[in-house]
């Protein structure tokens, strides 16, 4: 972690992300990693989402190859706000459908939906190693919220531990498949280094559009030479999207594993009937905040006008006003909406930037720890 924050200094001062010298035996050696397995050979159709039980059924009869269910609500798959209720029975959901006993009570159609006979085969993304699990306690810190995933799927469904319960089961070297998502600017220059570690474990490697260029924005938030357009507009096909993705598809080939990559972005939060997430929020953010650092100057209708404070709290609001308009005046009380804004623009005069926006917003779910209980 202080490499990171000593990485992020740095390029805050105007350095740029590179290969690491010293790894570069690794780079240029000669190995592969483990096979994959038939199991997971095929992934040409692979789709993601949320661990609510209607869509997790759909999805494992939907005829892809591999469902990616998503606990994750940080950079891009925002499938699920990780509320303890939510994460729970979403372990419980998962474990049904690992026991292949998965059925879902459509109220709205009145009908029972069950599982085909061919499913998808399951996979499951934990969240960030950056987003803490405030409802378990280590020496009086919030838990990493990944490995309270990881941990809870594992026990409950890797099938040794299912038959053995009285001693620790025997786990075989390589049982225990991942596929790692590639999508912040630095790692990109590491992964030769993160196959090479997993070699045994890994399955491939996942590119995102929306985060990646987030990443890219909040990596050169100091460099007005590389600043972005509005964020619809930086497509796959630009040169430094298009070299990302041919680098981890030439760096997965190589090493004997999948490359994959999102059709287009992923989520679960219905709008305008396109999905947004979290990564697109941290892009808008990042971008905003550029935008009023440098004095951008905008295209378009607005030619000539420059971004400032008075234009910037002017759009939102506008956007306020709208949103009020089109939700209602009773759901917009209720709603988190004005929250939501103050999350959103806290950071518009800082100094530099916080790393997630998805930390801030943690703090405003319930955390719960009843009187008498433990921590580890």
């Amino acid at each position: 972690m202080e490499c990171r924050k000593e990485a992020k200094r740095r390029y805050y001062e105007g350095a740029l992300p590179g290969f690491d010298p010293a790894t570069r035996y690794i780079r240029e050696g000669d190995w592969t990693c483990a096979p994959v397995p038939p199991a997971v050979a095929d992934r040409k159709v692979e789709i993601t989402g949320p661990v609510e039980r209607k869509i997790i059924i759909n999805a494992l009869n939907s005829g892809a190859q591999v469902f990616m269910v998503t606990m994750a609500a940080d950079f891009e798959d925002d499938g699920l706000s990780p509320s303890w209720e939510k994460l729970v029975r979403g372990q419980v959901n998962l474990e049904d459908a690992v026991d292949g006993t998965f059925t879902f009570d459509d109220k709205a159609r009145n009908r029972v939906c069950m599982l085909n006979d061919q499913i998808a085969k399951l996979s499951v993304r934990p969240r960030g190693w950056h987003l803490p699990e405030a409802h378990i306690l280590i020496d009086g810190e919030p838990a990493a919220g990944c490995l309270v995933d990881f941990g809870l799927y594992f026990y409950h469904n890797y099938a040794a531990f299912r038959r053995i319960h009285e001693k620790m089961a025997v786990i075989e070297r390589g049982s225990i498949r991942a596929t790692v998502l590639i999508e912040t600017l630095p790692v990109v220059f590491q992964m030769n280094e993160i196959l090479y570690e997993l070699r045994d474990h890994s399955v491939g490697m996942n590119c995102g559009r929306w985060d990646y260029i987030f990443s890219y924005a909040k990596t050169f938030q100091a460099h007005p030479a590389r600043l972005l357009r509005d964020r619809i507009q930086v497509s796959m096909t630009q040169h430094f999207m298009k070299s990302y993705s041919d680098l981890l598809i030439w760096t997965c080939h190589n090493c004997g594993v999948h490359a994959m990559a999102w059709l287009t972005g992923t989520g679960s939060v219905p709008l305008y009937n396109l999905m947004e997430d979290a990564a697109t929020a941290e892009i808008s953010r990042v971008q905003n905040w550029q935008w009023l650092k440098f004095r951008v100057e905008l295209d378009g209708d607005g030619l000539g006008v420059k971004v400032n404070n008075d234009l910037f709290g002017k759009v939102v609001e506008e956007e306020m006003a709208r949103i009020g308009r089109e939700v209602g005046k009773d759901k917009f009380k209720m709603g988190m909406y004005r929250e939501a804004c103050r999350i959103f623009t806290g950071q518009r005069t800082a100094p530099a930037l916080d790393d997630f926006l998805t930390l801030n917003a943690y703090n405003n779910i319930d955390i719960y720890h009843p009187v008498g209980s433990s921590s580890l």
